[in-house]
């Protein structure tokens, strides 16, 4: 079988003398170390990872053949990164991309797989699911513990359930700011449970040792990292083309402690790649100015922008229901302004504004790699070409002369700006 890019159907490995199975390769699937920076770790990821969240059916039924068909699918296309975690699914996606990346199923020419999953969280199959969250995957109750004894015996349930004899990477999760328990959990963590994972990882059954932001936290990382020596950070929602906060505050301290960044959510849950994206905005603004001329049982009359997502809905027949991001709803009035004006900019410079999303972080020297949510073979081969779409210095200048975005990106080659002003990556 040959790769896309020489005409073949298949994803083997191609019979060309090829250094690419898909147009994008090398940008996507340049490795680069997830330990801290001067640590003994060797665990590498690539710039693109693929993000299994949806694995865990918290958007609609994935079947396991349509699992299983996408992460080989990404595996065959050079991505070396699969995040994944108890929480996805309570279980029910560390089960698929195990199942998917079982050693003796995979091309032996290409470079293994990292696996990063998460720490906090231990599934109980004797007690139904209280997560009103998955209406799918498995019907596990999910209790929070980060004692010391709770993240040996999660090691070892991720270890089980994804049938690896080891764990490239593992990231604490679930703490957020301003709540007690978390606060509860920190201290656990400092008396007894990172002391475990640090053994963990000295032994080498881990590694490399990384934290989670959730709930758009902030002061919860930086009080655990006073005492956890992670490797790298995961950043969710707040270093996007919608979002920068991450350079008040995390960004910097991951450049000051030499920590690693992986980007998750590029695509701001969606917002940034929906096929029905002008769609949606017309139909808000048509909602919104019937509510302003007082036309009664329109759903846009009430003030959440979910009002207007349902009547959009209703308008289509529901037959795009799977194409509307969740992330729409709880868009604000001024990131609808925003998520239009990124738009506007893209089709002005020719540039796919996906493409945009998922190369913006990596001009940021401290970020390694960009993880995106990815549940079909379409969805992995569109990403990876995304990577590799040719954006001009122009269009990043362009987007923070009009305070889109505050530094430029772009990933290597790209001619994009790190934000301390050096090359782009």
């Amino acid at each position: 079988l040959k790769c896309v890019r020489h005409g073949g159907g298949g994803l083997a490995t191609c019979t060309e003398a090829c250094t690419m199975r898909v147009p994008g390769q090398a940008t996507a699937v340049v490795r680069r170390s997830l330990n801290r920076v001067g640590s003994p770790g060797q665990v590498t990821v690539s710039q693109l990872g693929f993000g299994a969240y949806p694995l865990g059916e918290v958007e609609g039924k994935v079947t396991d053949i349509q699992a299983l068909e996408a992460v080989r699918s990404a595996f065959n296309c050079g991505i070396g990164l699969f995040d994944t975690s108890p929480w996805y699914g309570n279980g029910c996606s560390e089960r698929r991309v195990g199942i998917a990346l079982q050693p003796h199923a995979l091309n032996p020419a290409l470079p293994p797989p990292a696996v990063s999953t998460g720490l906090g969280r231990t599934l109980d199959p004797s007690r139904p699911s209280s997560d009103a969250a998955w209406d799918r995957g498995f019907d596990f109750e999910v209790i929070s513990d980060y004692s010391a004894g709770g993240l040996r015996k999660q090691y070892a349930e991720s270890r089980l359930r994804m049938n690896f004899a080891f764990l490239d990477a593992m990231a604490i999760e679930g703490l957020a700011d301003d709540d007690q328990r978390s606060d509860e959990a920190l201290e656990v963590l400092r008396s007894e449970g990172a002391a475990a994972l640090h053994e963990l990882r000295d032994k080498g059954l881990i590694g490399a040792l990384g934290v989670a932001q959730e709930f758009r936290s902030v002061d919860v990382i930086l009080r655990l990292l006073e005492f956890y020596d992670a490797d790298f950070i995961s950043l969710c929602g707040t270093y996007s083309l919608m979002d920068q906060t991450a350079l008040d505050q995390l960004l910097v301290v991951a450049q000051e402690k030499g920590l690693r960044v992986v980007v998750h959510s590029p695509l701001a849950s969606g917002v940034l790649q929906s096929p029905s994206f002008d769609d949606m905005l017309k139909a808000l603004e048509e909602s919104e100015a019937s509510a302003e001329e007082g036309q009664q049982g329109n759903p846009a009359s009430v003030a959440l922008f979910g009002g207007a997502v349902r009547w959009f809905l209703a308008r289509r027949g529901g037959a795009d229901r799977e194409k509307v991001p969740p992330a729409w709803k709880d868009l604000s009035w001024s990131d609808r302004q925003k998520a239009r004006a990124l738009r506007q900019a893209a089709d002005k410079f020719g540039v796919p504004l996906t493409a945009a999303a998922l190369q913006f972080p990596l001009g940021h020297p401290a970020v390694v790699s960009v993880v995106t949510g990815l549940q079909s073979e379409a969805e992995v081969h569109s990403a990876v070409a995304g990577m590799d779409v040719p954006i001009p210095p122009m269009f990043w200048e362009h987007l923070k002369g009009e305070g889109l975005i505050r530094v430029s990106g772009g990933r290597a080659g790209s001619g994009g700006c790190a934000a301390g002003g050096g090359p782009g990556r």
